[in-house]
């Protein structure tokens, strides 16, 4: 199977109109890259959006870019991130899912006191996604702690754990973001797919862990 894994976009970030223009342009050519290299599905872990509700414009410009491969019969697999998750009240993202655009993994439910975030299969490759969403704050540390381990260790395929949290093992000097250490992440999934770190990292030892970067100037 081949897929890409892309985070932090957060499209409608910038005010001026031309870097609103080129944040989508950035997108348009990603997704034009996963075309051409005919990748089976899309990963987006977190910050899709700069807001939950974000200027309209961006979102229809940015629809348009999405659709073009979600139309080939492949999908996109998301996660919130601590920009476009809202406590109160409807994301973009739930938007976006019921209209057909994204999927979102992992969404919450506990069974026996334990979480079981939801799980997805691909339908085209037979990969399986699950995760946990971003919040403010990084309040989605204890969900972390809550997870039903047994349960995703005995999940079978190829699986993805996709997550917007930061890792403490990866902090650079100077670098002010809360997280969770890499022994909070479950066991026995081939590849951890990271966001809310807005630099590359590649974890190959141990665990195949990777945070992208931002796809476009690094917002925030």
């Amino acid at each position: 199977m081949k897929f890409a894994h892309m985070a932090d976009l957060h499209l409608g970030a910038a005010s001026d109109q031309a870097l609103k223009r080129l944040e989508v342009e950035t997108l348009d050519r990603a997704i034009k890259i996963c075309e051409d290299e005919e990748v089976d599905f899309i990963i987006i872990s977190g910050d899709l959006f700069h807001v939950n509700i974000p200027d309209l414009g961006v979102v229809r410009d940015s629809v348009r870019v999405l659709m073009r491969f979600v139309a080939t019969g492949r999908k996109i697999y998301v996660v919130y991130g601590s920009h476009d998750f809202s406590p109160n009240s409807t994301s973009i993202i739930d938007i976006l899912e019921e209209a057909g655009v994204l999927i979102r993994v992992g969404k919450p439910e506990v069974i026996d006191g334990k979480l079981r975030p939801s799980v997805e299969k691909d339908s085209r490759s037979g990969a399986i996604l699950t995760g946990i969403s971003g919040r403010r704050a990084s309040l989605e540390r204890q969900a972390f702690l809550d997870l039903d381990r047994e349960y995703l260790c005995s999940l079978k395929g190829f699986k993805i754990f996709v997550f917007h949290t930061g890792i403490e093992d990866v902090r650079k000097e100077g670098e002010k973001y809360d997280g969770i250490p890499s022994t909070d992440l479950p066991k026995g999934f081939d590849y951890y797919a990271g966001g809310h770190i807005h630099r590359r990292i590649e974890i190959k030892k141990g665990m195949n862990l990777v945070f992208p970067g931002p796809l476009f100037a690094g917002w925030g």
